[in-house]
């Protein structure tokens, strides 16, 4: 038995006052005078000890009846294996977790869920009183600022101004962010609350992790409801390599269904530049997904932003998926080559793919005929199975690089390794080209499609047993800080690696364009590889990089800032922030930070736009489907964790749970007994005598 207010000893003192006032009353009575005493004879002896009888039980009745009423209102709680007294008078350290992911934007039963959510947090600011030490951290894929101290009124105030985020869950780092705030704080009574939807994606698996608690109760107070049929974009891809004004280009998109429910009919919308322009209707299996491909045609270039949509249902962050579509005007290409014999085959390759690629130019010349403009009239400069150049071309390539351009390095057959390692490689690339490697007699080597950057050669390396390119020869390569390999050969060395360099970028490809070095020249996939070649380094430098809300964003800038850049980020919805630019792997970034909406983002220079992406929210919160008790068993402990019911009084529980079951409507009840009790004897017929 636990008594939740030590000053019940005082009310029960005073419950006994009636019978003391009646002792000391008797003890103070007047003596009988003689005259009674014939009356007092002719009662017979057993008459006056039910009297008497009847009087001490009417006061004793009384008197507990009293008891019960001081007990009741002190709220004494009976708990398993506790002691007669030690009521609860140190204060709790509370941390309160409040789910703000996105998947607790859904709709349940017509009413937001996160409405629940938010009314559960205010429930429990109510529950901890002023001795308490109370912080509420909210969460979603990292942990937001705390609210602590303050009073209740300021508290409820913030918690009523959140709304769901659109980042994903990583309850880990929350759980991390609650053990900061418990050990900070003397370890006197520790509880740990959890207010969620319990989605199942970003809870931990409790058998690769380990997640411990400094709390002695964890309490976790779902929302009521079941989660509704929801439906998610999880991929949006442009399949099409060769984007132009009026041709038309495939995405392909990826319907997934996180619910156990199949859906029929499902409607799917495809928006380019603001319009819509393709439209069609899916049929997607329980907790399957289902692949469609829509078609569009772009009417302009530059980079053109589009995105996918569904038809709305519980959950509406993820019936969304934006993406970038680049059209260029044009792409210049300038190959150049020591004689015509080095730029045949890569003049045949481009001229050919520029037949169907109408953004494509394509023209060579000699280095010996090599002027100081002519870079500048290129987006993309090939170096064609060149040995060896002379300083002031030399200089002319790494100046056209650092002014943004876009270079591609095919060394010849008799490269200057020493000439490539000291002049022209460092500051473009950093990698060094070592001696060849392979026989070019016997044995032969072929691209590792596995290994290979599969957005650069996806669909188009053929797998063992196909197009037989043979690789008789290339050279080898130490590869430096910040290198990136794009392709690999089937033993292992590197065929194709890009770097940076200031705002350029630069590709380096191990093996000259030769029959004696490889008998790619002759196969239908030559064409191709160029054609992705070129698009690519014509193409934004971090076209590729995929984001998703709650992603740390750095974006790339060649040169060092100049201290007149004013740089801005304006997210999606329009609100603008200030940039600052970073050294980071040797090189320059805008830092973005962390992006917390999905859509367009843009970044301005001096007002003007420079550079956009696209940011999504993760495909993986679609599924809102809650963890299992046993999971959460699993998790935190069966000891110590207490699942609450949410649509029960939050404080009548969590009270319930700290002390025991309450006693007081069994007191109240016993009270009442007693005092019907008292009322019967005090009104039974009483025998009278005459004293005549």
């Amino acid at each position: 038995m636990q008594f939740l207010n030590p000053l019940v000893l005082v009310g029960l003192v005073a419950s006994l006052a009636p019978l003391v006032i009646h002792l000391l009353h008797r003890g103070t009575s007047r003596p009988v005078p003689f005259s009674n005493l014939l009356f007092l004879r002719r009662l017979h002896h057993s008459h006056m000890r039910r009297v008497r009888l009847r009087q001490w039980l009417v006061l004793l009745l009384r008197t507990l009846a009293i008891a019960c009423l001081v007990l009741a209102f002190a709220r004494p709680a009976w708990r398993e294996g506790a002691g007669w007294w030690g009521g609860r008078s140190a204060p709790v350290t509370a941390a309160v977790l409040v789910d703000r992911s996105f998947s607790t934007g859904q709709r349940r039963g017509g009413g937001p869920v996160f409405g629940q959510i938010k009314r559960h947090a205010m429930e429990l600011v109510e529950l901890l009183g002023a001795r308490d030490r109370l912080t509420i951290v909210p969460y979603a894929e990292v942990a937001g600022p705390p609210l602590a101290g303050g009073n209740a009124e300021e508290l409820r105030q913030a918690i009523s101004a959140w709304e769901p985020s659109q980042q994903g869950t990583n309850v880990a780092r929350a759980l991390e962010a609650a053990n900061a705030v418990l050990q900070a704080a003397p370890a006197i009574d520790r509880e740990l609350f959890i207010v969620s939807d319990l989605a199942r994606p970003g809870w931990p698996d409790p058998a690769a992790q380990s997640l411990p608690v400094a709390a002695a109760r964890v309490y976790v107070l779902p929302v009521e409801g079941q989660p509704a049929p929801n439906l998610s974009v999880s991929e949006a891809n442009v399949a099409t390599w060769m984007p132009a004004v009026g041709r038309s280009l495939t995405v392909d998109v990826t319907i997934r269904n996180g619910s156990s429910v199949g859906r029929d009919g499902v409607e799917v919308d495809l928006f380019l530049d603001g319009e819509r322009v393709a439209h069609t209707a899916v049929a997607v299996p329980p907790h399957g997904q289902q692949t469609v491909s829509l078609t569009a045609t772009p009417w302009r270039t530059g980079s053109l932003v589009g995105f996918v949509e569904l038809e709305d249902d519980a959950l509406w962050p993820d019936n969304r998926r934006y993406f970038l579509v680049d059209v260029p005007e044009r792409i210049r290409v300038l190959a150049l080559g020591e004689t015509p014999a080095a730029t045949y085959y890569l003049r045949r390759a481009l001229g050919a793919a520029a037949e169907a690629d109408p953004a494509l130019r394509v023209r060579s010349m000699l280095l010996g005929e090599l002027s100081a403009g002519e870079l500048d009239t290129a987006e993309v400069v090939v170096l064609s199975n060149v040995d060896w150049l002379d300083r002031s071309r030399t200089a002319a390539i790494r100046e056209y690089v650092s002014r943004g351009g876009a270079l591609l390095v095919i060394p010849g057959g008799g490269a200057d390794l020493n000439y490539y390692n000291r002049e022209l490689l460092p500051g473009l690339i950093p990698a060094s080209l070592r001696s060849p490697v392979g026989q070019r007699t016997a044995g032969f080597r072929r691209l590792d499609p596995q290994r290979s950057s599969q957005a650069l050669f996806a669909s188009m390396l053929p797998e063992r047993g196909g197009e037989d390119i043979r690789f008789s020869a290339s050279f080898g390569l130490l590869a430096g800080q910040g290198l990136e390999p794009l392709a690999y050969f089937d033993d292992g060395g590197m065929a194709l690696v890009s770097g940076r360099a200031e705002r350029g970028r630069v590709f380096l490809w191990t093996t000259p364009v030769d029959l004696e070095w490889s008998a790619l020249p002759l196969r239908g996939l030559f064409v191709a590889l160029w054609h992705r070649l070129v698009r690519e380094l014509a193409l934004p430098v971090q076209r590729h990089e995929r984001y998703t809300v709650g992603d740390d964003v750095w974006r790339a800038r060649g040169d060092a800032p100049a201290a007149s850049d004013v740089v801005e980020a304006e997210t999606p919805s329009g609100r603008r922030v200030r940039l600052a630019a970073e050294l980071r792997e040797q090189r320059y970034w805008w830092k973005v930070g962390r992006v917390d909406e999905a859509g367009l983002w843009r970044l301005f220079n001096q007002g003007t736009e420079f550079d956009r992406f696209v940011v999504n929210v993760d495909p993986a919160e679609s599924v809102l489907e809650p963890v299992s008790d046993a999971y959460l068993k699993q998790l935190f402990g069966a000891d110590r964790l207490h699942v609450l019911l949410p649509d029960a009084d939050t404080g009548a529980q969590v009270l319930a749970l700290r002390h025991g079951r309450e006693l007081w409507r069994e007191l109240l009840l016993l009270a009442l007994l007693l005092l019907i009790a008292e009322q019967w004897l005090s009104r039974s017929p009483r025998e009278t005598a005459s004293l005549t």
